[in-house]
């Protein structure tokens, strides 16, 4: 697991530059990381962006909900080794999948809790 920096430059006894992450990434990593191993976290998530959809009338929260539940299927499938069937410790996908996810989560807030029509 990815840990905070310690300090700044930190290094192994084998002088080997530590890899950690500034703390507010690492506290979003962690939160996030909760969906890989509860993977129907990800569904209620995309059920309160298909209830705003539903309630505001507006697109953005429904592609959040779209993207929410479709990342829950696929994590689900990770989850159950159906889609990874050898060593998935390292998942890069996850690199192009968190960003995309927060950012729709972010546009989804900002179009539901907004007042204009």
């Amino acid at each position: 697991m990815v840990t905070p920096c310690p300090v700044r430059g930190a290094y192994s006894a084998q002088n080997e530059r530590l890899f950690c992450v500034p703390t507010a990434a690492f506290r979003m990593m962690e939160a996030l990381s909760l969906l890989i191993i509860f993977p129907w976290g990800a569904l209620l998530i995309g059920a309160a962006f298909a209830i705003a959809t539903y309630f505001r009338r507006k697109m953005i929260p429904g592609v959040a909900a779209v993207l929410w539940t479709a990342y829950a299927a696929y994590e689900y499938l990770m989850y159950v080794r159906i889609l990874c069937t050898g060593e998935c410790n390292i998942r890069v996908d996850l690199l192009l999948i968190y960003p995309l996810l927060i950012l729709a989560t972010v546009a989804g807030i900002i179009s539901a809790s907004s007042k204009s029509g």
